[in-house]
């Protein structure tokens, strides 16, 4: 009998690895090929979306599985379903892409590299109507834009970060060297480059929610890390970016951010110089993403200063041993950093400056306030389970042990660190943003309070489904202002209160219902995967903590 079950389990499992391939295949097809792809049973619609199926065969072939099998791997079950929740529940639904907004100059590093072989962005600003975002130019009455070189240098600038452009380019060339066989009259601007950019895009929002589950479960539970990382993806600003705008420096600003955030809390006690350039390179790759990233390199050395407190004073030699790696750290740092310094000498000529200018920012922070709260991008008000945040980091933290403590208070260094700093940039509500889209880049360091606040609460069973229905309620209303946010029914230049927000979505839901419910359907359903798979972890790894060894 156990020998047939055991049959029956792997020719079940076979046939759902094939469902997975298929549906999985169907779903990057249309990532990469956009609405060109040419088969009427392949496109996700009402009665065969291969997203919804995505989630059904994942599901059984997880409740199939054997049980030894399952306990031995539950970092690959949960990495098992976090990419299937990126993958499809992610699906873009505005095709064709629009390189439209700060995307502009993003993409202008990239297309100019590769084609031009020049740093000179404007042909590419013309190209993209750069004036019509306020990059570099402006329009007059007539709708003419105009673009003024540099006085210093001659170059029509770019203020924006090259860390994107470098991310994406192994995808844009690896497209540029197959099509230009076919189509040697490419400009570079056709759907398949941009539809392999925001492939290449939601492969490193995986990378990073997943090295950023790997950083947590070593101090955490596993089904604990993934609703934690699970909260940074589906109910924060993070959502929306990682969804819709692959052109942004977000996602691969958290994805840089949260490598470096990984092999920081893996190697934090080695002291070989070799760990300390790799962190150093990995700190100074993140600041080439979105430069705020650099006072990320402070929380090293923070930790490093809290093990100090309470012991004996230095020797000379263990603080000459210091010094070396930490200038090995910064040394690897900078010339990570040196692409972007040396663009700035060229087109600015000099590396010192602001390029958005001296009133950009101020010295302390006045903004906080609004920054956090107010109905105009606030980042807890747009994305209230963000208040998590706070509570996990107020103490006491009860199950931790006294070394990795001091690893809790670094991160809420680096959280406290990238708060300040957003709270001191005028523009604080960072123009037409989905939310506060500036705490993106923090939330791999804010995560440990959303882990330490479920931390507190996971052990009895009505709390966890409480904050499960929780988090799947506001990961609806996420959704769903993200609908209302694209369609423009909430002006991004303006305040928008609760009672704004749920009247628009409460308008939208009607229609949907009535014309498209597959988007009502998908929403549920990944939400429901979501609850399953979080569930699913608790009871394996509470299983696997209470089997007694033989």
């Amino acid at each position: 009998m156990k020998k047939r079950l055991n049959s029956l389990r792997a020719a079940g499992s076979l046939v759902l690895l094939a469902g997975i391939a298929l549906n999985l295949a169907l779903l990057v097809s249309r990532i990469i090929t956009g609405e060109k792809f040419s088969f009427p049973f392949m496109h996700t619609h009402f009665y065969y979306n291969p997203a919804i199926y995505l989630f059904a065969c994942v599901a059984l072939l997880l409740i199939i599985l054997p049980r030894e099998w399952k306990n031995e791997r539950v970092n690959g079950i949960a990495a098992l379903s976090l990419f299937t929740i990126i993958f499809a529940g992610f699906q873009y639904d505005y095709y064709p892409l629009k390189i439209e907004g700060d995307g502009v100059a993003y993409f202008a590093y990239l297309h100019s590299l590769h084609f031009d072989r020049d740093i000179d962005f404007t042909n590419e600003y013309k190209d993209l109507h750069a004036a019509r975002y306020g990059i570099n130019g402006w329009r007059d009455e007539a709708g003419k834009e105009y673009y003024l070189p540099n006085r210093k240098t001659g170059y029509v600038a770019n203020n924006f970060a090259i860390g994107p452009a470098l991310l994406w380019y192994p995808a844009y060339a690896a497209v540029d060297f197959l099509y230009k066989r076919n189509y040697p009259q490419r400009n570079g601007y056709e759907a398949i480059y941009q539809n392999m950019i925001h492939f290449s895009h939601l492969c490193y929002g995986f990378l990073g929610l997943w090295f950023l589950y790997l950083a947590l479960v070593r101090f955490f539970p596993a089904a604990i890390s993934l609703v934690a990382v699970l909260a940074v993806a589906l109910v924060s600003p993070f959502y929306y970016y990682l969804r819709n705008v692959p052109y942004y420096s977000h996602t691969v600003s958290f994805f840089a951010v949260s490598l470096f955030l990984y092999v920081f809390v893996r190697f934090r006690d080695h002291d070989t110089l070799r760990h300390w350039a790799l962190l150093g390179a990995l700190g100074g790759l993140a600041a080439l993403m979105r430069w705020q990233n650099l006072l990320f390199l402070a929380v090293p050395f923070l930790y490093r200063l809290l093990g100090f407190l309470g012991v004996r004073p230095l020797s000379g030699r263990r603080f000459l041993s210091e010094t070396a790696r930490f200038a090995v750290y910064g040394g690897f740092a900078i010339l990570l950093l040196l692409p972007q310094l040396i663009l700035f000498r060229l087109m600015f000529g000099t590396v010192f400056l602001i390029p958005q200018g001296s009133t950009y920012l101020s010295i302390f922070p006045e903004w906080l306030f609004p920054a956090l709260f107010s109905s105009f991008h606030g980042f807890f008000y747009w994305h209230p389970f963000m208040l998590t945040i706070v509570a996990g980091f107020v103490p006491p933290w009860k199950r931790l042990l006294p070394e990795n403590r001091r690893l809790i208070l670094a991160a809420l260094g680096g959280f406290l660190i990238q708060v300040y700093f957003n709270a001191t940039i005028r523009e604080y509500w960072a123009g037409a943003s989905f939310g506060a889209r500036r705490f993106i880049d923090v939330l791999p360091f804010a995560v440990f309070g959303i882990a330490l606040f479920l931390e507190k609460i996971w052990k009895r069973a009505y709390s966890r489904w409480l904050i499960l229905l929780i988090f799947n309620m506001l990961f609806l209303f996420n959704v769903f202002l993200e609908k209302i946010f694209t369609v423009n029914k909430i002006d991004p230049q303006l305040p928008a209160t609760y009672p704004m927000m749920i009247r628009e979505i409460r308008r939208l839901l009607e229609y949907f219902w009535q014309n498209s419910p597959k988007y009502i359907y998908l929403s549920i359903v990944t939400g429901a995967f979501v609850v399953f798979a979080v569930l699913y972890l608790h009871r394996m790894t509470v299983k696997a903590e209470t089997v007694s060894p033989k």
